[in-house]
C-alpha cells in the first residue's frame, strides 16, 4: 500500500510541475499576443491567432513531453549562468517582441508594401517545422537549459542522439528557421529587420554557447570532431 501511495504522490507532483509548466510557458505567450493585437488594433487578424496557437501548443506539448527535471530546470535560471548570456537573453527577448511590434503596425498602418498572399502559407509551414525542429532537440536532450551553463548539479553530458546526430546546435537552428517564417506568416516587409537582427544575435549566441560547451564540458570536442557544424549541415 505504501509503494502504491508513493507511487500516485509521485505523478501527483509530476503532474502539477507539468501543469506549472504550462502556466509559466503560457506567460511569454501573453505577452505576444497582447504586441501583436496592441500594435496591429486587429482583433480579428488571423494570421495573428495562428501564431498565437502554435505558440500555445508548442507550449503544451513541450510540457507534458519533456522530462520533469528539465521542466523544473528551464522554469528557475541558474546561479552559475553566465553574464555574456544574461545580457544576450535579454537583447534576443526584446528583440523577439520587436518583431511582433513592427509587424502589428505595419499590418495596421501598411508602412511597407506587402509580402504577396501566396508565400504566407509556406511561411506557415516553414514556422512549424522550425518549431518541431525546436521540440525535437528538447526532447533529445535532458540538458536543454534557457539558459547557457554547465549543469554540474545535473550530471550534464554530451547528447548525440536526435538532431544532434546533424548539428551541434539544432535547438538554434529551429528558432532560426522560425525567424525566417515570421515576415513571410506577417506579410511585413519591415518586420523582416528585426528578424535579421534576431537571426544575428542567435549566431553569436550559438557561437558563445560553442566555445563555452568545448572549454567547460568533457567530451564535447570529441563530439564536435564526429558533428563538425553547429547549425546547418554542410555551411557551419
Amino acid at each position: 500500500m505504501n509503494r502504491q501511495t508513493d507511487r500516485c504522490s509521485i505523478r501527483d507532483e509530476e503532474r502539477e510541475i507539468r501543469i506549472k509548466g504550462v502556466i509559466i510557458g503560457m506567460i511569454p505567450v501573453l505577452i505576444m499576443a497582447i504586441v501583436l493585437f496592441g500594435s496591429s488594433g486587429d482583433g480579428d487578424w488571423m494570421i495573428a491567432w495562428i501564431f498565437i496557437g502554435i505558440h500555445t501548443c508548442a507550449t503544451i506539448i513541450l510540457s507534458f513531453s519533456l522530462d520533469v527535471t528539465l521542466i523544473t530546470e528551464r522554469s528557475t535560471q541558474g546561479a552559475d549562468m553566465k553574464r555574456w548570456d544574461q545580457i544576450l537573453v535579454k537583447l534576443l527577448t526584446l528583440s523577439g517582441l520587436l518583431i511582433l511590434l513592427v509587424a502589428g503596425l505595419d499590418h495596421r498602418f501598411h508602412i511597407t508594401p506587402s509580402i504577396p498572399f501566396t508565400v504566407q502559407t509556406p511561411g506557415i509551414v516553414l514556422f512549424i517545422l522550425g518549431y518541431g525542429l525546436l521540440i525535437w532537440a528538447a526532447e533529445s536532450n535532458a540538458f536543454f537549459s534557457a539558459v547557457v551553463r554547465i549543469q554540474h548539479d545535473r550530471g550534464h553530458h554530451v547528447i548525440s542522439r536526435g538532431p544532434y546526430r546533424f548539428v551541434r546546435h539544432p535547438g538554434y537552428s529551429g528558432l532560426i528557421l522560425c525567424m525566417i517564417a515570421e515576415p513571410l506568416m506577417f506579410q511585413s516587409l519591415m518586420a523582416g529587420i528585426p528578424c535579421i537582427m534576431t537571426i544575428g544575435l542567435l549566431v553569436w549566441r550559438t557561437w558563445r554557447e560553442d566555445r563555452t560547451l568545448s572549454e567547460e564540458l568533457g567530451g564535447y570536442d570529441e563530439y564536435s570532431g564526429v558533428v563538425p557544424f553547429r547549425l546547418v549541415p554542410g555551411v557551419w
